[in-house]
């Protein structure tokens, strides 16, 4: 259920760290949210069935029962209750298998209080009333978004569109060069996001012919073997991002939602450019 406009968010706050707790409550307090402090897993399942809750947050290393073993025991007792993990070392293979199994998000440590009060409202289906120019990079809105994922790597595939979908984001993945240029022949996106391992050729060579063959499309380049030599080629081929592999997810999805934002508004200036030469045209 969706809560109301008036009704306050309560949250379960599991971590370990004393001093992590102390930071993260006040703001969270001043920003309307209800808390409840847990310091172990073992307290936080007694809470659990003493007490309801809007969402819970959970440091994934902590003593006795892990962060990930919670979320698995919290699924049985509570299987709508939406969480959300902490981390200071996040990889892509947790994030793919808690994503996957139902954790609603998943954030690395340390996370900015105005990115959490994002992710916990995003959470129980409210709207966020982050103002424009506080807006944390990943809030920019995505809805809507078309996004072409080419990668071989299952479990970074599978996290990634998870996330994505969440945000409303429609994700087509290609496993080949082939694959990714016939659908950009078919189909048009805001994004690609590609490893370069898929080209089976230079990076800036196939950059350069997605950006000049679809207006508008902002490429984002991934590698596991970055140099300085691909990636000032690539950028001045046209990529939007040329980043190094690997990515955590809660650091590539902000420039994600930037090449969104930037391929929306390039394409918007040149419809306005469009219009205008057919305005300028016409006869008096």
């Amino acid at each position: 259920m969706k809560k109301g406009e008036g009704d306050a968010i309560r949250v379960l706050l599991v971590d370990d760290e004393v001093e992590f707790l102390q930071a993260v409550t006040p703001p969270l307090v001043r920003r309307g949210f209800v808390l409840t402090l847990a310091e172990d897993g073992a307290a936080a399942l007694q809470l659990l069935t003493r007490r309801s809750y809007d969402a819970v947050v959970l440091d994934v290393k902590m003593p006795g029962i892990s962060g990930v073993d919670l979320f698995y025991k919290i699924r049985s007792l509570c299987p709508e209750l939406p969480v959300v993990l902490l981390t200071g070392h996040a990889t892509v293979q947790d994030a793919f298998q808690t994503s996957r199994d139902g954790v609603f998000e998943y954030l690395t440590k340390p996370c900015e209080v105005d990115h959490l009060v994002q992710v916990l409202r995003a959470a129980v289906g409210r709207t966020a009333r982050v103002p424009a120019a506080g807006r944390p990079p990943d809030a920019a809105p995505m809805e809507g978004a078309r996004l072409l994922l080419g990668d071989t790597e299952q479990d970074f595939v599978a996290a990634l569109s998870a996330v994505l979908e969440r945000r409303g984001v429609q994700v087509s993945v290609v496993e080949s060069t082939g694959a990714a240029l016939s659908l950009l022949g078919a189909e048009s996106f805001d994004v690609a996001l590609v490893d370069s391992r898929l080209f089976g050729a230079p990076a800036a060579s196939l950059v350069r012919w997605m950006t000049k063959s679809h207006s508008g499309l902002e490429v984002i380049v991934l590698t596991a073997q970055p140099s300085a030599e691909d990636a000032v080629e690539s950028l001045r081929a046209g990529a939007f991002a040329f980043l190094s592999k690997p990515q955590p997810l809660d650091a590539l999805l902000p420039r994600i939602a930037e090449a969104v934002a930037s391929a929306r508004a390039r394409r918007s200036g040149e419809q306005r450019d469009q219009i205008e030469r057919i305005l300028d045209e016409r006869p008096d």
